[in-house]
């Protein structure tokens, strides 16, 4: 190690680490349920549709 890092120095560079490593996990799960939403939203959009066309084309 550098001699001229004091245990606060560690201690705030080891903080600072789990912090950002918190935040790529936040980030991580916001994603993943974002594009989830939007798949349902696509798949709910594409049923509706489907099921209109079918039902007017059975007339």
């Amino acid at each position: 190690m550098h001699e001229c890092f004091t245990r606060q120095h560690r201690l705030l560079g080891t903080a600072a680490a789990w912090v950002v490593f918190f935040l790529m996990i936040a980030y991580a799960v916001t994603l993943v349920l974002g594009m989830l939403s939007l798949s349902v939203r696509r798949m709910i959009r594409s049923v509706i549709l489907i099921s209109l066309c079918w039902k007017f084309s059975s007339f």
